[in-house]
């Protein structure tokens, strides 16, 4: 999760562009690259597909013990929510 804002980061500053937080500009970290941004862009799509994959594996895990293995894995994490 860390991974996809930090490579996002270092795609923008490699293309040259300003990174500004709340007023609060980012210091340059990566020298401006067309090669490096092509390269930070892959790697941010191949990351952000990895996160995504990972959350949808999760929430089938999490339904299929609820639908098809009957368990209560379920009901002991939407309880915990509660707590």
């Amino acid at each position: 999760m860390i991974a996809v804002p930090v490579v996002g980061y270092l795609m923008i500053d490699a293309n040259a562009d300003e990174v500004a937080f709340f007023g609060w500009t980012a210091p340059d970290l990566v020298a401006t690259d067309k090669i490096r941004v092509d390269s930070f862009k892959a790697l941010h799509a191949a990351v952000a597909w990895a996160l995504t994959a990972t959350v949808a594996a999760h929430a089938g895990a999490a339904i299929r013990h609820h639908v098809i293995v009957g368990d209560c894995t379920m009901q002991r994490m939407l309880h915990a929510a509660h707590d």
